[in-house]
């Protein structure tokens, strides 16, 4: 019996275990340039309400692709201050917020694809600069960002520079996970919940058990 009863709080012991792990969840929040809320690409012009402009403080506009670039598409338009491309030969700062309201920071991952015109010159999270770099329009260069994520709201600023006659940035592919923030050490005080008051109770059988055979 007391095997029995053993092995019964061994197997609950694990489940709870188990329950309790980690967890990782896609970030809400993260969008590919010119897309809305759905993911579904807006109109040519037209603000893209996920993108600001930190050195103007507006929001960055669709715009028609530049026969030499990547082409648009129903995942992702490019960008820049206005749908024409213009102004050129000026850096602009294209930041992306998202909220880690429980989440764990240190477990965020996030990763996708850029291309500028003409030069990518940083990726920052949080002001901390990621090290990624760009330097063309014709193909995607991939972007990862790992560290020096805080809980709740993130920003994610992409630094880019023109030196040339039309202006663009997009972002296509950008996703990213992290782990369910752990629940709170439990109140002493508090009403047990259904694992811990099974496990006390088989803990107590099988003390009640031993203690009953010590007794014959």
């Amino acid at each position: 019996m007391i095997k029995r009863n053993l092995k019964l709080l061994t197997a609950a012991l694990a489940t709870a275990l188990i329950g309790n792990a980690a967890q990782a969840i896609n970030i809400s929040g993260l969008y590919a340039t010119g897309v809305n809320d759905l993911d579904q690409t807006l109109s040519i012009p037209q603000e893209d309400q996920h993108y600001k402009i930190l050195e103007t403080g507006t929001q960055a506009k669709t715009m028609h692709n530049h026969p030499a670039w990547i082409a648009n598409s129903s995942q992702s338009l490019w960008l820049w201050q206005e749908s024409n491309g213009k102004p050129t030969n000026v850096t602009r700062t294209f930041r992306l917020s998202f909220d880690m309201a429980g989440l764990e920071a240190d477990s965020a991952y996030i990763s996708g694809m850029w291309a500028t015109d003409n030069q990518g010159i940083d990726i920052l999270i949080n002001g901390v600069s990621t090290g990624n770099i760009n330097t063309g329009f014709k193909s995607y260069t991939q972007f990862i960002i790992d560290d020096d994520f805080v809980d709740g709201i993130n920003h994610i600023d992409f630094i880019v520079k023109d030196v040339g006659s039309i202006a663009g940035f997009r972002v296509d592919s950008i996703a990213g996970t992290a782990d369910i923030k752990a629940p709170p050490h439990p109140d002493p005080n508090a009403v047990p919940e259904p694992a811990s008051m099974l496990l006390s109770t088989l803990a107590l059988g099988a003390l009640a058990s031993a203690t009953k055979r010590r007794r014959k």
